[in-house]
Formats: C-alpha cells, sequence, structure tokens
C-alpha cells in the first residue's frame, strides 16, 4: 500500500489542495509501512535471498561407462536392491525404453545412471547406483541402489555466537540419521539457520565410518550482532522536505534465539517530516515461521503554497506481522506473508482550526516467489502477489459529511484490494542484461488517499515526483537494459510507464477519470559490498507536464547515497 493523497482532483489544478500535500507527506514517511510488496522498479541487484547458502555438497561423478563388450543379452526386466525412498515405479519407468532390447554391459551402467538422475529429481544427491557382478536368469538384471544414508550429525556453536545449541539441533532435525540425505531438506535446513540474524552457519559432509553412510558436521559462528546503516536521498517532495536522511539499527539475536530488534528513523529537509519505526521479530518453533510486531510515527508540517493555512498532521500506526518459507532453496523461494495494521491519522489546519481523524484497520495475507534460473545465459524471476481487506472510520463529522454521496466518494467502511509485482532480470551476453518490471492494484471501491497507489516517484515512473498520480486502480511497467561497466559500476537506461483510475467508481462531475504518465532515462549504480553504495537517475518525461511539487521539472533527478556499518 502506498499511502495517497485526500482527494485526488488534480486534473483540474496544477497545484494540489492542502489535504493531498498532508498524504502526500504520509506516502514519502511511511513507504516501508506499505501492505504492497516491493515497487516494481526496485533495483534487483539487492534481491538476494536472507542469509548464508550452505556449502555445496561435492557432486558425484557419473559411473564411468565401461568399454563396449561384445557378449550381450536381451534384456528382459530390472530389479533394483536397496531401493527404498523413491518409487519403484518411476525406477522401473526409466529403464522401460531398453526392456525386449539387446544390451551390452555398458548400455546396463547407463541404466545405473539413470536410476541416480531419478534420485536426483527427488532431492537425493548422494546416491549411487552400480551394476554388481551376477549371473543373470531369465534376462532379469540386478542394478545396486546405494542410498547415501546419513550416519552422525556433529554440531559446534563457537562461542560467542548467540544462538543456543538446542535451536540449531532442532533446526537440523528433519535430517534423520540411518535414513537418505536429502538435498532439499539439507539446503532447507541450512538456509533457516543462515536465515537467523547473528550467526554464520557452515556445514561440511564426510563419508560416516559405516559403509554407505554420510556424516554431517555443522558449525555455528558469530556475525556482527549490531548493524548500522544511513541513507540520504532527494526522494521528498518541495513541501515536505526534499531532502532527507534516514537512519537503521539491528540488533540481532538480543535474546539469543534468533530474534531481531530494528530502530529506524527518517528526517526531511527543514525538520517538515519525521518519521520513527520500532520493530521486534523472532521465530517461532524450528521450521522457519517468524512472528513480528512493530509501532510507528510520524509527524509532519508542510510549507509551499498553502503554508499559510498550517496544516500538520501526525500518524500512529501499529502492526502485527508473519512471515513462513514454504520454500526454501539457493535457487528458489517461496514465501506466505500476513500483517495486521492499525492505522490512527490526524490532520489539521491550525491557521483556521479545523482538524480530520481517521482511523484505519486492516489484514493482509499474501505470497513472494523468487527463482534463479539457467535460461538464455541465466536469470532471476521474482512475484509478489497480496490480498488486502480493510475498514476506513472517519471520526470527524465534517469529513465525514464530505464523503457521503451523491457528491462524496464513499470510501468510508470495508474496502479490499489486490496488488501484485512482478520482476525479470535476464543476461543477454558478457556484461549486459536486461530488466523488465510490472506491477498493478486493483480495489473493490473508492479508496481513501491513504490506501491509494503512487505511480510517479523513484520507485515508479521517475521523470514525475513521488505523489504525481495516485489512484484507486492502475499499473506500471519499467523496461531497463543494463551494462556492467565494473564488479561495482552499473549503467543503465530506462523506460516508465503508467496508467490509472483515480476512482474505482467516478462522479458524474468528474471532468477526468485516469491519466497516463511515461517517461525515459540514463542511470548508474555504484556499489561496493561493505562500504558506500549511490544511484542516480535522470529522466525526461514523455507525457504532460507534472502537477505537483511546485511544477514541472523536465529532466529530473533522483539520488540516493548509502552506507553500512
Amino acid at each position: 500500500m502506498n499511502l495517497g493523497v485526500e482527494r485526488m482532483r488534480i486534473q483540474q489544478s496544477r497545484l494540489l489542495p492542502p489535504m493531498n500535500l498532508l498524504a502526500v507527506a504520509l506516502l514519502l514517511a511511511c513507504a516501508p509501512l506499505a501492505h504492497a510488496s516491493d515497487d516494481v522498479s526496485a533495483g534487483m541487484q539487492d534481491a538476494v535471498p536472507a542469509g548464508t547458502p550452505p556449502q555445496q555438497a561435492q557432486a558425484l561423478p557419473e559411473p564411468q561407462m565401461a568399454a563396449q563388450a561384445q557378449a550381450s543379452f536381451v534384456l528382459r526386466g530390472v530389479q533394483f536392491d536397496g531401493a527404498a525412498s523413491v518409487p519403484e515405479a518411476e525406477l522401473q519407468s526409466a529403464v522401460a525404453d531398453r526392456i525386449g532390447q539387446n544390451v551390452t554391459f555398458a548400455d546396463l551402467e547407463q541404466l545405473a545412471a539413470r536410476a541416480v538422475a531419478v534420485y536426483q529429481q527427488h532431492g537425493f544427491g548422494l546416491v549411487q547406483a552400480f551394476v554388481p557382478v551376477q549371473e543373470v536368469v531369465d534376462g532379469v538384471v540386478k542394478i545396486t541402489i546405494s542410498e547415501g544414508v546419513l550416519g552422525d550429525v556433529s554440531i559446534e556453536v563457537v562461542e560467542g555466537a548467540p544462538v543456543r545449541r538446542e535451536r540449531v539441533a532442532k533446526t537440523l532435525a528433519i535430517l534423520e540419521s540411518g535414513k537418505p540425505l536429502n538435498g532439499r531438506q539439507y539446503e532447507r535446513a541450512m538456509l533457516l539457520l543462515a536465515d537467523l540474524p547473528g550467526i554464520k552457519p557452515q556445514s561440511a559432509i564426510s563419508a560416516g565410518a559405516a559403509t554407505g553412510t554420510t556424516d554431517l558436521a555443522v558449525q555455528v559462528a558469530q556475525r556482527d550482532r549490531l548493524q548500522y546503516g544511513l541513507e540520504l536521498d532527494n526522494y521528498g517532495t518541495r513541501d515536505s522536505g526534499r531532502l532527507r536522511a534516514t537512519g537503521s539499527l539491528r540488533w540481532a539475536s538480543p535474546f539469543e534465539r534468533g530474534d531481531n530488534l530494528d530502530l529506524r528513523l527518517m528526517l526531511a529537509q527543514g525538520m517538515h517530516t519525521a518519521f520513527g519505526r520500532i520493530s521486534y521479530e523472532s521465530p517461532v518453533g524450528y521450521r522457519g515461521l517468524r512472528l513480528g510486531g512493530g509501532i510507528a510515527r510520524v509527524q509532519y508540517e508542510l510549507g509551499g503554497p498553502f503554508a499559510a493555512l498550517e496544516p500538520t498532521g501526525v500518524g500512529n500506526v501499529a502492526d502485527l506481522s508473519f512471515s513462513y518459507p514454504i520454500i526454501r532453496q539457493r535457487s528458489s523461494n517461496l514465501f506466505v506473508r500476513g500483517a495486521l495494521d492499525h492505522k490512527d491519522l490526524t490532520d489539521r489546519f491550525e491557521a483556521v482550526g479545523f482538524e480530520t481523524k481517521k482511523r484505519i484497520r486492516g489484514i493482509g495475507i499474501g505470497l513472494s516467489f523468487e527463482k534463479r534460473d539457467k535460461f538464455l545465459g541465466g536469470g532471476y524471476t521474482s512475484a509478489n502477489a497480496l490480498l488486502y481487506r480493510g475498514d476506513l472510520d472517519i471520526k470527524d463529522a465534517t469529513s465525514e459529511a464530505f464523503d457521503n454521496p451523491p457528491f462524496g466518494y464513499d470510501t468510508e467502511g470495508s474496502f479490499g484490494k489486490f496488488t501484485l509485482q512482478a520482476a525479470r532480470l535476464q543476461s543477454l551476453a558478457p556484461r549486459f542484461s536486461l530488466f523488465l518490471g510490472t506491477g498493478m492494484q486493483r480495489a473493490s471501491k473508492n479508496l481513501d488517499a491513504y490506501e491509494k497507489l503512487s505511480l510517479g516517484g523513484p520507485k515508479a515512473v521517475r521523470a514525475y515526483a513521488t505523489g504525481e498520480l495516485l489512484v484507486d486502480d492502475g499499473w506500471l511497467a519499467t523496461l531497463e537494459l543494463r551494462f556492467s561497466a565494473t564488479p561495482e559500476t552499473t549503467l543503465f537506461g530506462f523506460y516508465d510507464a503508467a496508467h490509472g483510475d483515480y476512482f474505482h467508481d467516478p462522479r458524474p462531475f468528474d471532468l477526468f477519470t485516469s491519466r497516463s504518465l511515461r517517461g525515459y532515462g540514463l542511470g548508474v549504480n555504484w556499489s561496493k559490498p561493505g562500504k558506500v553504495s549511490m544511484n542516480f537517475t535522470v529522466a525526461w518525461r514523455g507525457t504532460e507536464a507534472g502537477m505537483t511539487d511546485g511544477g514541472d521539472r523536465n529532466p529530473r533527478l533522483f539520488w540516493s547515497i548509502q552506507k553500512a556499518f
């Protein structure tokens, strides 16, 4: 969810009414509290799974193919000895095309390799299959399967690591000694450990003491437990403070259970906007479920053409959230996420003694997906979907009267909305890649200002200011051609497009009900792990002049500088 403008009537004026400016201030300050997933044009450089992936097991060599033997016979059947973890029917299907044909010993070794491939499809990466010395009776051949049974699991928690050995052991409990080591379960267990803040897990596998077994050794060391970040940008507006400074602090595992405590503060130029949020998150159980909660507050006073009205406001937000990894792998992940939120919003015009109050409660549930692949040289795909249902309660009689039909937009009461984002980063050639991102929102009715979708700004159509176009129903898309000039520097050209309807159910007196934005430009991103990260874009509009932020800017420059400590 992006916080929007109060009554979007900018189609008839180049200046936003004062109430719109208040909502834009909340949009700029409270973007981290949004229900919707990340903006579709957000940079892909940071799109990697949280945590450190486990050390990959050594791939077993395929069985050495023997020289073609002169002797052959008609194969009447294959018997798989030691196969217990995959269906017999799948193994038989893998060799069915050779039944009834003449085969040699080399052909039999190829059939054994097929059996290994079946196991690998089920995640068993340590399986071996071979053709033992035997006397073939009635054309039936035995192939012996060694499933790579897990032997001993040893755990070492290095002194100072903020996690108890019990949590590590219970997270690894999905890997059962005496059963075949499943590579997918192994990846999941190690990545769930790596997701715990403040620790760095590593693992190694080795041949076990018993024949056909594999031992697993896991070591857990400490990472930095206090992480700081500072960001400077010009993502604000003239009226709410264009330049912004944001500081963040994370205390990893304060209670030594894989939890985290986060603090975020933001101040805008001229102290026009101040925002703060504190949140806590903790694992529940040992299978990846995390629960969290947070509170936030934003205060603002606006300048610009309406400064004489002395517009100010306060927003208080509380939320509870959860996340659970349905799939947790190095190459693909699927999370289900949900949240409850409560917002109390007050806008004032001190000069005329007017005050409006609103309360919004809502619940959202969604899915987040990402996958890395080798298609056409390799790529990355991500998608986020969210279904949100809320209820708006207008607390003052004057605002409620203006909201009532037939002249009001009837935003009070229950509402719903669906948001969807999808993105693809595709390798084209050495050092060149193509990024395509899309997003949309669909509402069930006319939405209040704070629930609208923003289609302008640094994470949308970059040729326009934040809050330029806020809509109930809309879509946006971006296309970027990227060139990796150096390992740290990426140059890119981009084209952004968006379209939206101001209101889901417009009124007959609305002269304009929808609008499109287009823009194109150039950008550069410089990033070095552990040091400074910088992003600059300059964009020219391809549609009509801007109506917010004090008038049109062409081209428009957005920049941000981040430093992690």
